[in-house]
C-alpha cells in the first residue's frame, strides 16, 4: 500500500488488489479540503480492501435515483453501476447506512443533487455514515473468507476465548530404597578444659570448622572449645593506613533508594 497526502488529488484509493500487486491511497489535508476526518480514511481503506460505492451497485435502481443530468461533468463515472461480473454483494441488502454511500448532493451541480431515494427518510441520512455498518463488515469478511467477523454480529467478540494449556502434575521421582550405613564410633564426648591449660575439646569438630573457615576465635565459645586450634593460626595484622580514615559526611540524611 502506497498512501501519499498531495495536494489538488482529493480523496481515492484503488479498489481491491491490484495486478501490480501496489494499492494507491492518497489523502489530501489542505486548508479548503481535508481527507483525514476518520470517517473518510475509513472509507478509502475500505476502497483498498475491495469494497465499492453503495450507489454503484447492479440494483441500485430499485433504491436511488440518479439524476445524471445534475452530475457535474466529469463525475459521471462515480455513478455507472457495477456488474456482477466485477463486483459481488455477497446477499447484503442495499445499505443507505453503508459508510461507501454518497451524499445526495456529491458531485451535484450547483443547487441541485445528484441522487434522491426511494425511500424519503434516507434522503438527509446518505453519506452522513460515521462508521462501517453490519453489512460493510460482512463483505469485507465474506472478500476473505474471516471465519470470525465480529463486525457483522454487532458482537464485541465472536472468537472463543483461548484455552489454557493443560497442567500436568510433576511425576514423583522413584525415592531409592533407604540403605542402613554402618554404625558408626560414637564422637568422643568434649573434654572439660582444665584452668591454665590450652587444648581442643573435640578436635575432628576443631578440624572441621577451621578447614571450612567457619572458626571464629574472637567469639568465646569457639575460642574455648578449640583453644589449641586457635593459638596455631597466626593473627593477621591489620593493614596499615597512611593517613587516620574518617567518614565522609552524608549530603542529606536517609534513608536513600538507588
Amino acid at each position: 500500500l502506497h498512501y501519499s497526502f498531495n495536494r489538488n488529488y482529493r480523496c481515492f484509493g484503488t479498489i481491491g488488489r491490484q495486478l501490480t500487486g501496489l494499492n494507491i491511497l492518497n489523502l489530501e489535508d489542505g486548508e479548503l479540503v481535508t481527507c483525514l476526518a476518520p470517517h473518510i480514511v475509513i472509507h478509502e481503506l475500505m476502497h483498498v480492501v475491495g469494497l465499492w460505492h453503495e450507489q454503484m451497485r447492479e440494483d441500485r435502481d430499485d433504491y436511488i435515483k440518479v439524476h445524471k443530468e445534475n452530475v457535474k461533468s466529469g463525475y459521471e463515472s462515480q455513478f455507472v453501476k457495477v456488474g456482477s461480473n466485477y463486483a459481488s454483494t455477497y446477499g447484503t441488502p442495499y445499505d443507505y447506512l453503508s459508510i461507501m454511500h454518497y451524499g445526495k448532493s456529491v458531485f451535484a451541480k450547483p443547487g441541485t443533487i445528484s441522487m434522491e431515494t426511494v425511500d424519503p427518510k434516507y434522503q438527509d441520512i446518505i453519506g452522513t455514515a460515521k462508521k462501517p455498518t453490519k453489512n460493510d463488515y460482512k463483505k469485507i469478511c465474506s472478500i476473505y473468507n474471516c471465519r470470525y467477523c465480529p463486525g457483522a454480529t454487532g458482537q464485541k467478540t465472536t472468537m472463543p476465548k483461548p484455552r489454557p494449556p493443560p497442567v500436568t502434575k510433576p511425576v514423583p521421582r522413584p525415592r531409592k530404597p533407604a540403605t542402613a550405613r554402618p554404625p558408626s564410633a560414637p564422637a568422643p564426648a568434649p573434654r572439660p578444659q582444665n584452668p591454665g591449660r590450652c587444648y581442643d575439646q573435640d578436635p575432628y569438630q576443631c578440624m572441621q570448622l577451621k578447614s571450612s573457615r567457619n572458626l571464629n576465635c574472637r567469639y568465646d565459645p569457639h575460642f574455648r572449645l578449640c583453644c589449641a586450634t586457635c593459638n596455631s593460626i597466626p593473627p593477621i595484622a591489620p593493614f596499615p593506613l597512611p593517613f587516620p580514615y574518617v567518614p565522609p559526611p552524608m549530603p542529606f540524611p536517609g534513608p536513600w533508594f538507588w
